[in-house]
């Protein structure tokens, strides 16, 4: 079970989705409306999510998608809006089932107990108005070694000074 969030990629004309796996979905609710530090958050499987907990994950991707926007910005102009909420994954298409897709899988973790899965999906058609942005090679980006920034970094790293405190008990 998980919440599947169509998102449209504005300049881009075209759809992603992100996948909130349910471990995360309790653990955000648990966390933000003050659940018990109880080892594991209380788990009720085979029914569908609340009003409020819908609500809290769309928030919190909210700012995922907000925060997505500004990770293309130095590429390309990208605004990412909330779409729609689906739980089942049958009206989640946003591609053919052939087609190839990009998916990043973000783990999370709040504590040791507290974690979760979060997908994000984008098809390469989602992508192709930006895939010249994506090819091209930027400053610095070198194939194999690059001998005259060692020697210099060697260099100043040898010249530099250093101070050390240490606390022993």
């Amino acid at each position: 079970p998980a919440m599947l969030i169509i998102f449209r990629a504005v300049e881009w004309e075209n759809f992603g989705m992100l996948t909130v796996d349910s471990s995360l979905i309790y653990s955000i609710v648990d966390v933000l409306l003050g659940g018990r530090k109880s080892p594991k958050p209380p788990r009720v499987e085979g029914r569908p999510y609340t009003t409020i907990e819908q609500d809290i994950v769309k928030r919190m991707l909210d700012v995922v998608l907000s925060d997505l926007g500004s990770a293309f910005e130095p590429l390309s102009p990208a605004t990412f809006h909330f779409e729609r909420l689906e739980s089942n994954p049958r009206f989640a298409t946003i591609a053919r089932p052939g087609n190839p897709a990009l998916l990043v899988k973000v783990k999370i973790d709040m504590s040791e107990d507290r974690s979760g899965v979060l997908d994000i999906l984008l098809p390469h058609t989602t992508l192709e108005p930006i895939r010249d942005l994506l090819l091209q090679m930027f400053m610095g980006e070198n194939f194999g070694q690059d001998t005259v920034w060692e020697k210099h970094l060697g260099r100043e790293l040898r010249n530099t000074a250093v101070t050390v405190e240490a606390v022993f008990q």
